[in-house]
């Protein structure tokens, strides 16, 4: 890939990352690979999100593509250490990856990167989101599946000390959004607590 003439340089997140599987969906809608841009005489370093602060602060790189819950330490040092702009998404590049991969849907209301969380960012942002979710197995007993996501649900503050990322949590909307099937344990405290139907 070729930016102002030149071939770009960017940081993706590391192999076997969820993350990466995801950068390449988003681009792979564009038209765009990661192998493309190192074809095209670009350089593509996969890194931790810390060797990629380092990169663009350093200019190592032109874009660095990250997954992580806003307002995330490394974006905000990349944003604070040179002048910066976060792209945003179109509608039709959120909606293909809900189809593909399982993103939130833009109806969440979750596909929002809000004006203020980094430096220079003056308005809202669309993005791709994916939902964090509390996997358990199928064979957990129904009362203990029932018992963790009660104690979840009944003590959020706590969560969210645990992790501001975790303040997007909202018991009535915890069974909204999720990509795999509840487990019946939750389903049925959620329906208890009157939160699903």
């Amino acid at each position: 890939m070729i930016k102002d003439g030149k071939a770009i340089k960017v940081g993706a997140p590391m192999k076997g990352t969820s993350d990466l599987p995801m950068v390449e969906t988003i681009l792979g809608f564009y038209g765009v690979s990661l192998d493309a841009i190192t074809k095209a005489g670009g350089k593509v370093f996969n890194a931790v999100y810390a060797d990629m602060v380092s990169l663009y602060q350093d200019r190592h790189v032109d874009f660095v593509f990250t997954h992580l819950s806003i307002p995330a330490a490394a974006v905000t040092q990349m944003a604070v250490s040179r002048d910066t702009t976060i792209l945003s998404l179109s509608d039709e590049a959120i909606d293909f990856c809900n189809k593909e991969i399982g993103t939130l849907s833009r109806e969440s209301g979750r596909h929002i990167i809000p004006a203020g969380t980094y430096k220079g960012l003056d308005k809202d942002v669309p993005t791709v989101v994916s939902a964090g979710e509390l996997l358990v197995n199928k064979d957990v007993p129904e009362e203990v599946a029932y018992a963790i996501i009660k104690i979840i649900c009944e003590n959020v503050e706590e969560l969210y000390k645990i992790n501001p990322a975790n303040k997007f949590f909202v018991a009535k909307d915890g069974w909204a959004n999720v990509v795999p099937p509840l487990h019946p344990g939750a389903a049925r405290y959620y329906k208890e607590a009157g939160y699903m139907k």
